[in-house]
């Protein structure tokens, strides 16, 4: 009997002892597996490691400039998220990731959380590329700024009128086109006129640093000469163009207050003749983008043309005759030349643009806005401000557009987001806000008892 009960004692200690130890092997393992391990689910791959979605979130804000989501961990006692595919919110299995692929798998995906992907790598350098592209090169606004700065020695005489007042009383869209073709054939010649100045300065400074400048200085002096005569008498005819266009009244002739526009323009073909295709719209919008980039590899051999010509004055034979340094400023006078003309070609595509994208007569406001976007007038490039600026919806309103307004809404509005709820303030009085509030209850209800 002793026997039987010490057997049977025996017995009832190994289930327990078995017990105890599957319990501690299953708590072992799972305080082994790393914490931030993902938990996959049935049928689906595991989700990547904590360190890795970091990686993607940062390399998603270098092209979307928008902060990554900051994901707040659980609280103590809070619930997980129930799984997609679970209906029940059952708990997900608590075998790690680790633990299924077996003991080699752990340093492994430890070194991959720690490790960026490969796609992330080979995109990081790109994304610097990009942004520098956008921030460094040629400018070919900043240019042709430069260049309609009057010198000291410009005798050309007249009154600044800005695009908009050339374009204000035109009769027909028509006239419009024509007297903004006019506008910037007069800067085109009057910037050509004060570049063959600039260059007629820098002629005489680079001369004065020759021992023995030879013949070809004097030759070069005398079409300079030429140039300049030749360049304002062009700028006086352009002038008399845009005064006659302009009806003639006044008592002085035009000068350009607005610089031409050398960014980037954009068309918007595919939304404006959505309804309407008109091929030579279409061209042209082609032309407009070929034409800004072709403007910007003409900043940039300006600059490299700059660059060369100090280059040659720095290495020069002291003792010749300067050939080689007169060379390299005609190189760069042709560059100069060839930027204004081209400019000029395309502020005239961009006026003749307009005018398909909107063959109605425009406001004049409008149509510049349209034109150069934000001007920039010849008598404010030192302050790099332009004379027409777009109007924001937080800027105050004025006292008449606020009298104008409050007619319409029985207030005054302070801001210009304000007044344009004007649209929709009648519909609202239409309605009642308390019929507006007992839709939305019933929906709600409606909603509530169908759950």
């Amino acid at each position: 009997m002793r026997l039987l009960l010490a057997g049977m004692t025996l017995a009832c200690l190994g289930h327990v002892a078995h017990a105890q130890t599957g319990r501690y092997s299953e708590s072992d393992a799972a305080a082994a597996a790393p914490e931030s391990a993902p938990v996959a689910e049935a049928g689906q791959p595991a989700a990547a490691p904590a360190e890795a979605a970091d990686a993607h979130a940062d390399l998603k804000n270098m092209f979307d400039g928008s902060p990554a989501p900051t994901m707040a961990a659980p609280p103590a006692g809070a619930s997980e998220p129930t799984p997609a595919g679970n209906p029940f919110g059952a708990p997900a299995p608590a075998a790690s990731a680790a633990a299924e692929l077996g003991p080699a798998a752990g340093p492994a995906a430890s070194a991959a959380a720690h490790t960026p992907p490969a796609a992330a790598a080979a995109l990081e350098p790109a994304a610097t590329d990009q942004r520098s592209l956008l921030t460094k090169g040629p400018k070919p606004s900043k240019m042709m700024q430069d260049l309609m700065k009057a010198p000291a020695a410009a005798t050309l005489t007249g009154t600044p009128v800005t695009l908009g007042e050339a374009v204000r009383d035109s009769r027909t869209r028509q006239d419009q086109t024509q007297r903004a073709k006019a506008y910037w054939d007069l800067a085109a010649a009057t910037a050509d006129y004060y570049l063959a100045l600039l260059e007629t300065q820098e002629l005489a400074t680079l001369r004065a640093g020759v021992s023995i400048p030879g013949q070809q200085w004097d030759a070069r002096g005398t079409e300079l000469a030429n140039r300049v005569e030749l360049a304002k008498k062009a700028a006086q005819s352009a002038q008399l163009q845009l005064h006659t266009l302009l009806g003639g009244g006044a008592s002085s002739l035009p000068l350009p207050a607005d610089v031409p526009h050398c960014g980037r323009y954009n068309a918007e073909y595919e939304e404006i003749f959505a309804q309407r295709q008109d091929l030579t719209a279409k061209k042209l919008a082609e032309v407009l983008s070929l034409r800004h980039a072709e403007l910007r590899d003409m900043t940039q051999a300006i600059e490299d043309a700059e660059a060369f010509r100090a280059l040659v004055s720095a290495n020069r034979n002291p003792s010749g005759d300067g050939s080689d340094l007169l060379a390299a400023q005609q190189l760069l006078s042709l560059q100069r030349r060839a930027f204004v003309a081209r400019a000029r070609e395309y502020n005239q595509e961009i006026a003749a643009y307009t005018e398909l994208a909107a063959p109605a007569e425009v406001p004049a406001d409008r149509l510049v806005a349209m034109m150069i976007r934000v001007s920039t007038t010849t008598d404010q490039l030192n302050f790099g401000q332009g004379g027409i600026e777009p109007v924001a919806a937080t800027e105050p309103v004025t006292p008449t557009e606020g009298a104008e307004a409050t007619k319409k809404n029985d207030e005054t509005p302070s801001t210009f987001a304000e007044r344009h709820q004007e649209v929709r303030r009648p519909l609202q009085r239409l309605l009642g806000r308390e019929r507006e509030r007992s839709i939305v209850v019933r929906r709600l209800r409606e909603v509530l008892d169908r759950d």
